[in-house]
C-alpha cells in the first residue's frame, strides 16, 4: 500500500483507503488491511494531533513530497512500538523507538511493515508553533541564522523518560475520554515538542559551538541534498561530493555531520533501502531495485535490505 501525503489534510487519503469511520475523531481499521485504529484532533491555531495503534496485514509505505515552494508544516512523529504482534522486538532490537521532526519540503519516506503492532504519535503543525518554540529554547544565534537557511530540516532523537511520560499521558487521555479537552491536548502537544526540539537543539549547539558553520555552508549543502534524490543509482562518494560543493573531504563531512546529525554513508545508505522499499512496493522486480539503487550484486542488496528492514525484499514482494 502506498500514499503520498502533500499538505496537511491528505492524511485523510490513508483513513479513506485503510479505515472505516467510527465517529468525527475516530477511524477503524478495516479487517481485509488489518486490526487497530487512528484517532484525530484538530487543535485550533495549525496543530493536529492523532494517535495510531495499527497492525497492518502489507507493508504500507507514507510518502511525504512536496515542491519547494510549498508553505511549511512540521510533521513530528513519535514512535513507542517496540514489540512484534507475538511479543518479540524483531532482530532483538525496538522498532523504530524515538521521534522524528522534518518539513513538508522534506521528501520523507514512512514504512510500517507487516505483522508487527505499532504505536505511534503523529504531531502536525505550522511555521508559527515552530517559531514559538525557538524562541523558548536557548541557543546561540548563529543556530538560529544557520536554520533559518535549511528548507529540509530533518531532525531526530530516542525519546527519553520525560518525552515518554507526557506522550503516556496524551495517548491516555485520547484512549479513555469520550471527549478530549483541547486544551489538555494541546498543552500536551506542546509540552512534547517542547522536550524535542530542546533535546534536538542542545545536540546541535554543542556540535556547532565547536565547530561554527557558516550559513553560506548550510545553503550549498541543501542544493546538494535536493539532487540526491533524482540520482539515487549512482550516488556520489564523499569525495565527489566535496568536490562538487568545492570543500576538502574534511570539511563537507564535518558540515554534513553537524546539520544532519549522521554521516554521509549512514544518510546515502538510508536513502538507498527508503527508495529500494517504494520501488518494492510499487511492484518494481528485486533485480530491478538493486540496479536502480546502485547495488552491482543483488545478494549484496538483499542482505543490506534484510539488514534494515528485517526482511527480505523477495518478502516484500510476496506481500
Amino acid at each position: 500500500m502506498n500514499f503520498t501525503f502533500s499538505n496537511t489534510n491528505s492524511f485523510k487519503s490513508l483513513t479513506d483507503v485503510l479505515c472505516n469511520k467510527v465517529d468525527d475523531n475516530s477511524y477503524s481499521i478495516k479487517k481485509e488491511y488489518g486490526k487497530g485504529t487512528i484517532k484525530e484532533y484538530n487543535i485550533e491555531n495549525g496543530l493536529i494531533i492523532r494517535t495510531i495503534e495499527i497492525c497492518i496485514k502489507n507493508p504500507l509505505l507514507g510518502k511525504w513530497s512536496y515542491s519547494k515552494e510549498s508553505l511549511r508544516e512540521y510533521y513530528l512523529f513519535f514512535n513507542l512500538s517496540d514489540t512484534h504482534e507475538e511479543g518479540k522486538t524483531i532482530n532483538g532490537e525496538l522498532i523504530e523507538e524515538g521521534a522524528t521532526a522534518f518539513t513538508q519540503n522534506n521528501d520523507r519516506i514512512r514504512v510500517w511493515l507487516p505483522n508487527i503492532s505499532y504505536k505511534l504519535l503523529l504531531i502536525t503543525f505550522n511555521q508559527a508553533w515552530y517559531d514559538k518554540l525557538i524562541k523558548t529554547i536557548t541557543f546561540p544565534n548563529t543556530i538560529i541564522s544557520n536554520l533559518s537557511s535549511v528548507n529540509n530540516l530533518y531532525l531526530r532523537t530516542s525519546i527519553h523518560s520525560n518525552s515518554k511520560i507526557v506522550l503516556t499521558q496524551l495517548f491516555n487521555e485520547i484512549e479513555t475520554q469520550t471527549q478530549c479537552s483541547y486544551t489538555y491536548l494541546e498543552i500536551k502537544a506542546i509540552e512534547l515538542m517542547y522536550i524535542f526540539f530542546s533535546e534536538v537543539f542542545q545536540t546541535i549547539s554543542e556540535e556547532k559551538h565547536e565547530h561554527n558553520v557558516h550559513p553560506n555552508d548550510v545553503k550549498q549543502l541543501n542544493i546538494f541534498m535536493g539532487t540526491l534524490n533524482d540520482n539515487i543509482e549512482a550516488l556520489p562518494n564523499i569525495k565527489e561530493a566535496s568536490e562538487e560543493l568545492n570543500m576538502s573531504e574534511s570539511k563537507f563531512q564535518r558540515i554534513f555531520k553537524s546539520i544532519l546529525g549522521t554521516t554521509y554513508y549512514d544518510f546515502v545508505f538510508k536513502l538507498r533501502m527508503d527508495t529500494s522499499m517504494e520501488l518494492l512496493i510499487n511492484k518494481i522486480s528485486v533485480t530491478e531495485v538493486a540496479i536502480k539503487t546502485g547495488y552491482s550484486s543483488i545478494g549484496n542488496f538483499s542482505n543490506a535490505f534484510k539488514r534494515y528492514f528485517g526482511m527480505s525484499p523477495s518478502e516484500i514482494v510476496n506481500h
